[in-house]
């Protein structure tokens, strides 16, 4: 039987994008600040560890917006992201506090 080649037309499947809660980690001298579920990110799947994303606050503020740094995922969690905020003043890829994701 002979295989066709021929393609079916392409409609693009558009994701949907989903909103996250995020549990936000301000790294500082002394203790860090820990803020849980008070950011969310927006996207059509949950990040890998490792990525570098943009969490805004839950109030849904445009100019409150944290890069970090995704140290942990859960999907099973009620907040299933953790992110480590990067230094105000850092360059890209640069976070503020050194620490192994995995031991996070």
């Amino acid at each position: 039987m002979a295989r066709d080649d021929r393609r079916l037309p392409s409609y693009g499947l558009c994701e949907m994008e989903r909103v996250y809660s995020v549990t936000l980690v301000r790294p500082s001298s002394g203790l860090p600040s820990i803020e849980v579920g008070a950011y969310e990110y927006v996207g059509a799947r949950l990040p890998w560890v490792g990525d570098t994303i943009e969490v805004r606050r839950t109030n849904g503020e445009a100019h409150d917006v944290v890069r970090g740094y995704v140290s942990r995922v859960d999907p099973s969690g009620e907040n299933p992201i953790s992110v480590t905020a990067l230094a105000e003043d850092a360059g890209p890829g640069e976070v503020l506090l050194e620490s192994d994701p995995e031991a996070v």
